[in-house]
């Protein structure tokens, strides 16, 4: 009750009133609702009295909340989410997480969505242990944050990085190799850093500081980079991008200076994107699963809105490394400014 009072005082209605709009939310007016549930949202209160209240409707719908629409990473990922939720009469609603910038409403949330797939750790809601055990179930799909023990679907980032810079070296001759990074809070971004880093010490391969340029995950950024990256006294002859719009980018800056890919210098991607095969040179990448990973993603929370049970924990599904021609061998030996 006395949660309920400070609701009441914040949202300038009653405490029947802020009741009424969790018991029976049809009895109360649109804005009124709103004015409680902004007042709960705001202040931060997620008693469980008051998620107890919520009545919740029978949904046959699946939330799936992007870091960035725009990106086309996520689309066979949405596919396969789409695809298995579709056979089993569920209808999908897609979220973007950099355009909501206010974030969900919780309560909304647990009324009128069956269950959530997190694309990326850009999380729209407050995921506090309140107001979590009244939410519907959680898949992340990408990004495995332990903290919060929820089942997640993705690759080993770190060890994928650390064979696609080992192919460099041990393959094709490469010591001198470069990593264009993407967004550092990123947690995969971190570990794909960390399995570059391990691949350069278990070569002997001194890291070079100035060969990490740390970036955003775009066409404009990757060409920024790999200017940045050629103007070093000693350039790098191969260069590890952290996705495939990063990796596209250098050899577009590579082209407008007079740089041939892979002649003088090997640029490899992340992703295996459908624009990777198609560029001229086309890219030597790291194929994800993205398909897989949706459809495992919905499968998990299919199960558990059927049998009403969910196993936590990292679901690790298998990439690959695709050898393309923006990769090669070291022409010369490292002897002098280019190779």
């Amino acid at each position: 009750m006395s949660t309920m009072k400070k609701i009441a005082a914040i949202a300038g209605v009653s405490t029947a009133t802020v009741s009424r709009a969790f018991k029976s939310p049809e009895k109360v007016s649109v804005s009124t609702r709103d004015k409680v549930e902004r007042a709960v949202t705001n202040a931060g209160y997620y008693s469980n009295a008051l998620f107890r209240n919520i009545k919740r409707t029978e949904s046959r719908t699946i939330l799936v909340c992007v870091p960035n629409f725009g990106e086309t990473f996520f689309d066979d990922i949405i596919k396969g989410i789409t695809e298995i939720a579709l056979k089993k009469d569920y209808q999908v609603l897609i979220n973007d997480s950099a355009q909501n910038k206010g974030g969900l409403n919780p309560f909304t949330i647990a009324r009128q969505i069956a269950g959530i797939v997190f694309l990326g750790s850009n999380f729209p809601l407050n995921l506090t242990e309140a107001s979590r055990q009244y939410l519907p179930p959680i898949v992340m799909v990408n990004e495995f944050i332990s903290q919060f023990n929820l089942p997640t679907v993705h690759i080993d980032n770190l060890a994928a990085s650390f064979n696609a810079t080992n192919y460099l070296h041990y393959k094709l001759g490469h010591r001198r190799i470069a990593c264009i990074s993407g967004i550092e809070s990123h947690l995969f971004c971190q570990n794909r850093l960390q399995g570059y880093i391990q691949a350069l010490h278990r070569s002997n391969i001194p890291l070079q500081k100035n060969y990490i340029i740390k970036s955003d995950f775009g066409y404009g950024a990757g060409a920024q980079s790999f200017k940045k990256l050629m103007a070093l006294p000693k350039p790098p002859t191969a260069i590890f991008c952290h996705n495939d719009l990063l990796a596209v980018g250098a050899i577009y800056q590579a082209k407008k200076q007079g740089i041939a890919v892979p002649n003088d210098v090997s640029i490899m991607g992340f992703d295996d994107l459908k624009l990777s095969e198609y560029i001229d040179p086309a890219l030597t990448t790291v194929s994800t699963p993205r398909h897989k990973m949706g459809e495992k993603a919905a499968e998990l929370l299919l199960a558990h809105l059927d049998e009403h049970k969910i196993a936590k924990g990292s679901y690790l599904l298998e990439s690959s490394l695709l050898v393309r021609e923006s990769t090669g061998y070291l022409k010369k030996p490292e002897f002098g400014i280019r190779n």
